[in-house]
Parts: structure tokens; C-alpha cells; sequence
């Protein structure tokens, strides 16, 4: 057993959770005076697990039946936790924005009125991300245990509505600390007529091959 003292990079904030890598040389002389050398990498950081959920940011309805729940310690073994998992509907913009040729300001001069009035297809703040869109209704609900299933039933999704959604995991680790995963993706359909998300151009692949 080898004991040392993780000291953190005090340069970085303790809210951002970082991680930190160390690595541990040994070397060890047989009775016949060889040298053995060998390492190992441990990781540290301020929350003791990692979660996530694998979930692409395009997701079609037709084929969307669970996501893949992830729960591991800092070294990537396998770790048990327990939380919850909301899904939720949000409200895309009617506008198509177009990209923003310039910085976003830090005072405004004009009024989003007037600034709308001159430059309809730019965001006059934030209205183009989709971290600023509004909540139209929760979808799903769900609670889960990775040690019994790290599947995540995507319940009723045949009957959500195409569109742009947001997805919350919150779970502790094993020293009570809050995680929190945010994660955006779109749903659409390949049977819808419509476009489901505010853009000029949407494309998607129906199959991964062909033939010429």
C-alpha cells in the first residue's frame, strides 16, 4: 500500500469539479539485483463518481426505446449509484437565427425592439440556445438504480412531439455530493413533413450505406 497527499491545483475553482491525474513510479530490485520498474495512474477529484448518459444529440423517434445509463468511479470501474431522470419538452423559437458575425455586447445601446426591427434573424441576447428556451412540459419522470438496470426506459416516446428536449440526471456520490448531468438533444422523425427545430436546412441520414 503506497499512501500520498493528492494536493489539488488551488489555481482551479472547486466548483468547476475538477479531476486530477497522478502517477506513481515504483521500482523494485530482485535478489539477483535486477531493477523492475512499473506505473500507474490514479485519478482524484473533489466528487468521488462520474455519471452520464449516452445520448446522441439527434435522436429518431421511430427507433428511440432506452439510453444507456453510466456510473463509474474516477479510475472508470463500475460504480453503483442511485437518482432520478427528467426528460423535458422545450419551446423552440419560431425565428431561424442566423449565426452572430460579431461578439455579444456587455451593454446594449439599442432596445430589442429596435434591435429586431434592423437585424430580424439575429438574437438580441440569448434566445438562440437552446439553455435559454423555456419549458413547455416534462415527458418523463423516473427514478433509477444502476445496480439493478443501467438501461433508462424512454417511456411513451412514440407519443412525444418532435422537436428539442432537455435531459437532467441527479444522483450523489458516495460522499453526498450533488451531480447534476445536463444534456440537449432533438427528436424528429423520418415520417414528420415538417422541419422540427428553427433551421433553414435540416438533414439526416436514413442509412449508414448504399449502392451506386
Amino acid at each position: 500500500e503506497i499512501k500520498f497527499n493528492a494536493i489539488p491545483d488551488k489555481s482551479i475553482p472547486k466548483k468547476n469539479k475538477p479531476q486530477f491525474n497522478y502517477t506513481i513510479y515504483a521500482d523494485v530490485t530482485d535478489i539477483t539485483g535486477e531493477t523492475h520498474s512499473s506505473q500507474t495512474s490514479v485519478s482524484v477529484g473533489y466528487i468521488g463518481l462520474n455519471a452520464n448518459v449516452d445520448l446522441p444529440e439527434r435522436l429518431l423517434q421511430e427507433e428511440a426505446k432506452e439510453l444507456d445509463i453510466i456510473t463509474k468511479n474516477l479510475n472508470g470501474e463500475f460504480e453503483a449509484a442511485k437518482g432520478k431522470i427528467k426528460i423535458e419538452q422545450l419551446q423552440v423559437p419560431t425565428v431561424v437565427y442566423n449565426n452572430r458575425k460579431w461578439g455579444r455586447p456587455d451593454y446594449f445601446v439599442l432596445s430589442e425592439a429596435d434591435f429586431k426591427k434592423d437585424f430580424p434573424q439575429y438574437a438580441y441576447k440569448k434566445e438562440d440556445q437552446k439553455q435559454s428556451w423555456k419549458v413547455v412540459k416534462t415527458v418523463l419522470d423516473d427514478s433509477f438504480d444502476s445496480e439493478k438496470s443501467k438501461k433508462l426506459e424512454l417511456k411513451g416516446v412514440k407519443s412525444w412531439k418532435a422537436g428539442a428536449y432537455k435531459l437532467t440526471l441527479t444522483t450523489k456520490d458516495r460522499f453526498g455530493n450533488d451531480i447534476e448531468v445536463v444534456k440537449f438533444f432533438q427528436l424528429y422523425s423520418s415520417e414528420a413533413d415538417e422541419v422540427s427545430m428553427n433551421k433553414a436546412l435540416f438533414l439526416a441520414n436514413s442509412s449508414l450505406t448504399g449502392e451506386p
